[in-house]
């Protein structure tokens, strides 16, 4: 189990931390919950502090009554769950695709093809001789327009199962080497062996057929849409309520697609990605501070932090985030150093720069509590994915124990930029604040 910690520092900026992997006999929501407190304690960091947590949709993490989060909500009611945004996205496409045959044959056959000329060495090569020798044609045509950098020869991209990403990687790689790919296959059925000459036949069939070439453009049409929003929810410096803005602009440009066809995907985001997702996230608008604050109500910061925020904001200092709220408003709309903002992240730093914290310290505090929020697991999927590099390309070397120690250095380097914990928490503490939310 990796454990991430989510912070914000001195100037304003969201940090996330790689802190600790753990060692789990199991994967109960009861055994992950004693072992995260367990490392919480060791380190002074008390479970009634967190303001947040964020994994992905299984059960035993996301269930109402035993679930990971359900277990922590039971000793800390302020620890607000969201579910990851990006495994939200990856469900939603995956979902869709499989919901629609000529899709889901689509992407089956865009394997077949990537598969059978990019799993020899020959014949990877034999595309790459094409793909050059094309290149070399239409520069000489005028069609190409050389510089530095230009023009490289790319490789087919595979396709993995819970990476919607790659999916519209493998299919500009297609697109880009449609016509070199033909002209392979059409060598193999001419020259190439005889056992392969029949497959052969068989994948640029299915490739130049009518359904796979328009879904092949069909779906890249979408998928440059959805790149977007999968890019930007990985995002360490996201807050949710960003987030949320960049979901609503992805539905708007599908919705011009609902009559190719298309309602089921957009139901599907609607499900998933509802306006409506909670509560907390209605009043956290209140602080986007985009369109010069048009957003900003006072009743609903003050409720914000009555309802949702209320052991970090006693009885006198409600009363000072009132009596701040109305000259808050009126300030930022004044100051042209605020205008231009895009994002709570950026209003947070902004007040720190500007030093306005001083005179909006309850305000300040509220916006950082909203920050600590997740949007998504994407840093401790990048850590479980530099611990695959150890579990399994370096377990069957000799040198394995030496290679291993100096992989954990590195994923610690990367991830925690430290090699201890301690100064992961040095730098936390530096921060002012105890809150955390943790992945």
């Amino acid at each position: 189990m990796a454990i991430i910690l989510r912070f914000f520092d001195c100037q304003g900026f969201i940090r996330e931390r790689f802190f600790k992997i753990v060692s789990v006999p199991n994967t109960t929501s009861q055994t992950l919950k004693d072992e995260i407190s367990k490392v919480l304690t060791m380190y002074n960091l008390q479970v009634r502090n967190m303001r947040g947590q964020g994994y992905d949709g299984a059960s035993n993490m996301r269930g109402i009554y035993n679930g990971l989060q359900a277990l922590f909500l039971q000793e800390c009611p302020y620890a607000y769950y969201v579910y990851c945004f990006d495994h939200r996205l990856q469900l939603t496409l995956n979902a869709t695709a499989k919901g629609v045959y000529e899709i889901w044959q689509f992407f089956s056959t865009l394997s077949l093809i990537v598969n059978f000329v990019d799993s020899s060495a020959k014949r990877h090569s034999a595309l790459q001789a094409v793909r050059k020798e094309e290149i070399a044609d239409l520069i000489a045509c005028g069609q190409l327009q050389t510089g530095i950098g230009a023009n490289q020869v790319c490789s087919f991209q595979r396709a993995a199962a819970t990476r919607w990403s790659s999916h519209f990687r493998s299919i500009k790689s297609l697109i880009e080497l449609f016509s070199s790919t033909k002209k392979t296959l059409d060598d193999i059925i001419e020259q190439g062996p005889l056992e392969l000459q029949g497959e052969a036949v068989a994948v640029l069939k299915a490739m130049r057929s009518f359904d796979f070439v328009f879904c092949l453009l069909l779906m890249h049409k979408l998928m440059k849409i959805t790149e977007v929003l999968c890019q930007t929810l990985q995002r360490k410096s996201l807050d949710f309520v960003h987030a949320m803005k960049f979901v609503g602009h992805t539905k708007s440009f599908l919705q011009e697609m609902r009559e190719e066809g298309w309602d089921d995907l957009l139901s599907e985001l609607n499900r998933r990605f509802s306006d409506q997702t909670s509560e907390l996230l209605i009043f956290s608008s209140t602080l986007d501070p985009r369109d010069n604050f048009r957003n900003f109500k006072i009743e609903d910061a003050c409720n914000l932090a009555k309802k949702f925020y209320p052991e970090d904001f006693v009885d006198n200092e409600m009363f000072a985030l009132e009596l701040e709220c109305a000259y808050y408003e009126k300030d930022m709309r004044s100051d042209p150093k605020f205008q231009n903002l895009e994002s709570i992240s950026d209003l947070c730093r902004m007040l720190v720069q500007t030093r306005k914290l001083e005179f909006f310290p309850m305000l300040y505090r509220l916006i950082c509590l909203v920050l600590t929020m997740p949007v998504s697991t994407a840093t401790t999927e990048r850590a479980f994915s530099a611990m695959n590099i150890i579990k399994n390309r370096l377990r069957n070397k000799m040198e394995d124990e030496f290679l291993g120690d100096c992989m954990v250095l590195h994923i610690e380097k990367e991830y925690a930029e430290s090699i201890d914990n301690e100064s992961v928490i040095k730098e936390f503490e530096a921060c002012g604040t105890r809150r955390v939310r943790f992945s």
